[in-house]
């Protein structure tokens, strides 16, 4: 095994620097494509809750209605918004 320190010099080469590169920002280009707008299959990724829950508990709410908007057939809820209301909802569940 080999230690490697801060100070130590590593060389890359370019083609590697290049993969780096485009691994980043293939990330952050998904990412601020997140930050705009998610669908329902994203808010199950990120609410851990089933589709058919929160089509029936979540999706019909006045509050998440104002966040939703339809682009032809496809629903769409503002992003972070509908984080935020998402979390209003947790906390008066209980």
């Amino acid at each position: 095994m080999v230690k490697l320190s801060i100070e130590q010099e590593i060389e890359i080469p370019p083609h590697m620097l290049q993969e780096l590169v485009r691994a980043e920002v293939v990330e952050r280009i998904k990412n601020e494509q997140l930050a705009m707008s998610i669908t329902l299959n994203d808010l199950v990724k990120l609410s851990g809750v089933s589709k058919s829950t929160l089509e029936k508990l979540f999706v019909p709410r006045p509050e998440t209605k104002a966040v939703e908007y339809r682009v032809g057939t496809k629903r769409l809820w503002l992003y972070p918004e509908v984080r935020e209301v998402w979390r209003e909802f947790l906390y008066n569940i209980n």
